[in-house]
């Protein structure tokens, strides 16, 4: 009716590595009308800014994790497991922001003929890089479903202690 089904420790190693880039386009702001005077000197004109922005994510871990499971099978049908692990994670993300749009000004100048303006751009830069934290304990508990030789039904829960997150998963596998 109830069978321990022992200690488990397994470790492995696990690469994950993700890069995208992307344009988030923006409606132009509208069309500004700029005047300037000075000393006989006038300067006036349309400002267009285009607020385009490029964004980039680049993201490479590698994790060794470490843990201890036991399980508990009742009834031959369902097997009760828990365990405790810790993830050793190296590896880095990296965020990068940087403008993709146009400053236009159309100018008229008068007063002074050998005045010039030269359009500019909008120049923004952004960069956050952050390292993944080196250690992530967690506690791993789960249900499965044997179904006789043939099928095994699990349902997981992992829950990271340092960052309260909670990972859920679901598999399926062939007993042969």
């Amino acid at each position: 009716l109830l069978k321990w089904r022992g200690i488990s420790v397994g470790s492995g190693l696990y690469f994950q590595g993700n890069s995208v880039k992307l344009t988030l386009e923006y409606d132009e702001v509208p069309s500004q009308t700029i005047t300037y005077s000075e000393a006989g000197f006038d300067l006036s004109g349309d400002l267009t800014i285009d607020p385009d922005v490029e964004m980039s994510i680049d993201l490479f871990t590698t994790t060794i994790p470490l843990e201890i499971v036991t399980s508990v099978r009742l009834l031959w049908v369902l097997n009760i497991y828990m365990g405790l692990g810790v993830d050793f994670n190296f590896g880095y993300s990296e965020l990068k922001l940087k403008s993709a749009g146009d400053v236009i000004f159309s100018p008229t100048i008068t007063g002074d003929p050998g005045a010039t303006v030269t359009p500019g751009r909008l120049a923004v830069a952004a960069t956050n890089e952050q390292a993944p934290d080196f250690v992530t304990p967690r506690f791993m508990f789960g249900l499965g479903l044997n179904l006789g030789p043939v099928v095994a039904l699990n349902a997981d829960v992992v829950y990271y202690f340092a960052t309260k997150g909670v990972s859920l998963g679901l598999s399926f596998g062939l007993i042969w």
